[in-house]
């Protein structure tokens, strides 16, 4: 799961939400291969086995009611008939190797090199002459970190905004390049950190020179702000540098006018999309599209053999190809149903009491000056929900779930966001309205006090704490020490919440008081910080000896 502010991530555990006993003997009835025989077991009492990860998955399943998060099938709510006569009624007879019949993904010559034509077809308006789309069963982060190894050399440097997915930190350790921190648009009032804006990156370059050889961008982000990539393409080609574009949430964006461009209309040299998160592909499974012309496909599929498994799966694959045909069949009016529904939902809530939506009535669109503006595009199937003061993000979503089934996507201390796609129905909006509507009778139960409810992100962006390379703090000798003595000291891990996996201390960086206060808050408020050296974050790894 990726993107935005830079510490918004789910606040729930599957432990405070669900009850792990429920229901067990469902488990050895999943992988029977008859109606029949999983109601003869589940029957039975037979089961001996516990299986907590399996019977919380399926109890889970059952209990959503309002599904705003990715994948975009939404529980199989809408995918090809196809893919889905693959997978029915026993999906694990497609679950098969890479046999003659079906090609091999890291050298295609056969049905996957023609479905990945297709792809570029279907997803791109140039088409496969201009375009080479490659299927990604590791999701975007594979592909992130595949395109900063085939554009980005080892000491040269790598424009990134300070939001980026950790995918990029991780790209940067791999490809050993140095990254150029640039702070994103950054909304104050509504605590939403939004794109980059082109000066920036001209300031960049002209800072850094002939030093960098790629910028990376992210657009969307997780609120789904676009930036302006058709100029960020223009500045980045005239410096003679790659540009590439982190659109995992802009899939569907080719499908319909109403919705922003796709950098693959902006001349990006690498556009990267998580076709499962807003799209109708299973998780993990998102497509590369790169320019033929502007990038070396050779090196490029060399460094995906490094981040992609070689034992690849053939229903991600499948999915992928299934979520093709869908949309080159459908794509206008299936996003023509999911924008009305969109718009619908965000003009029933904005009417609510206390709850704004972010794009609705010019909230949060506001022009820095002439030529900046906060939201440079922003992609209406996604509704980020801004609260009421003294209420809690993490503690609504928390009520939602509990109370209604209504999962958000991404909450956050001051907002909420839903993702809405071709597989979302009237009766998720229906439910996610109602449920909105009722906070006010449990308003004491919902906020209560636990000293974070506000947290200005703006500082920790603006202040430039890199001391070394992220490669050099991941290789460095290291040692833990207790949290209070940390400060000051270069951080050897990368800490972030996840999702949407954006890091708040970034390996290399000298640890602040600032950071350890925000993270402390996360923490208060329920959520979790992936990173660390351990849960409670009382200890932190840092470099051992500083010259």
């Amino acid at each position: 799961m990726r993107g935005h502010p830079i510490l918004s991530f789910h606040a729930y555990t599957p432990v405070h939400h669900h009850r792990l006993s429920i229901r067990q003997n469902c488990i050895r009835a999943c992988a029977l291969s008859t109606t029949n025989e999983a109601t003869q077991f589940l029957e039975s009492g037979k089961q001996t086995t516990d299986t907590p990860l399996i019977s919380t998955l399926h109890d889970e399943s059952r209990r959503v009611r309002g599904n705003f998060f990715c994948p975009g099938h939404k529980q199989g709510n809408r995918i090809h008939p196809s893919f889905r006569s693959l997978c029915e009624p026993d999906p694990l007879r497609a679950d098969l190797p890479e046999l003659p019949a079906l090609d091999n993904l890291f050298s295609p010559e056969g049905v996957i090199q023609d479905a990945q034509r297709m792809a570029a077809d279907t997803f791109t308006r140039d088409g496969s002459e201009i375009w080479q789309t490659l299927f990604l069963v590791n999701g975007s982060t594979c592909g992130i970190e595949a395109a900063v190894l085939a554009c980005a050399r080892p000491g040269r440097k790598l424009i990134i905004p300070r939001n980026a997915h950790q995918s990029a930190v991780h790209a940067a350790v791999l490809s050993g390049t140095i990254p150029v921190w640039v702070t994103p648009q950054y909304d104050q009032r509504n605590d939403l950190v939004h794109g980059i804006t082109a000066s920036d990156i001209l300031e960049a370059f002209r800072k850094h020179g002939n030093q960098i050889d790629a910028v990376l961008i992210v657009s969307p982000t997780y609120h789904g702000v676009c930036s302006d990539t058709e100029t960020i393409a223009r500045i980045a080609h005239e410096f003679g540098a790659k540009l590439i574009v982190d659109e995992a949430h802009g899939a569907h964006f080719t499908f319909h006018p109403s919705l922003p461009r796709s950098a693959t209309d902006s001349q990006a040299d690498i556009v990267v999309q998580s076709t499962h998160k807003t799209l109708t592909a299973m998780s993990q499974a998102a497509m590369m599209h790169v320019r033929k012309a502007s990038v070396d496909t050779r090196q490029l599929r060399s460094a995906l053999q490094l981040v992609q498994t070689t034992s690849p799966n053939y229903l991600l694959l499948a999915s992928l190809d299934g979520t093709r045909a869908l949309m080159e069949e459908r794509g206008k009016a299936l996003m023509t149903q999911t924008i009305d529904l969109a718009r619908d939902c965000a003009s029933r809530i904005a009417k609510l009491e206390g709850f704004e939506v972010l794009g609705t009535n010019g909230v949060g669109m506001e022009a820095v000056n002439s030529e900046n503006y906060l939201v440079y595009g922003l992609d209406c199937t996604r509704i980020t929900v801004l609260l009421p003061s003294g209420m809690i993000g993490y503690d609504l979503d928390s009520y939602l779930i509990d109370q209604y089934g209504v999962y958000a996507e991404l909450p956050a201390f001051r907002h909420l966001t839903f993702v809405l796609s071709p597989g979302t129905s009237q009766k998720d909006v229906d439910v996610l309205v109602t449920s909105l509507s009722k906070y006010k009778t449990t308003a004491v139960e919902i906020n209560k006090p636990n000293g974070a409810t506000r947290v200005n992100w703006e500082d920790t962006f603006k202040d430039d704490n890199s001391a070394i390379s992220p490669r050099d703090a991941f290789f460095a000798d290291s040692m833990t020490l207790k949290t209070e003595d940390a400060i000051g000291r270069i951080s050897v891990d990368t800490l972030c919440p996840y999702p949407p996996g954006i890091p708040l201390i970034i390996g290399g960086e000298r640890i602040t008081r600032k950071h350890i206060d925000i993270l402390r808050a996360v923490l208060e408020a329920g959520g979790s910080v992936s990173g660390a050296a351990d849960n409670e974050l009382s200890t932190i790894r840092v470099v051992a000896e500083e010259e």
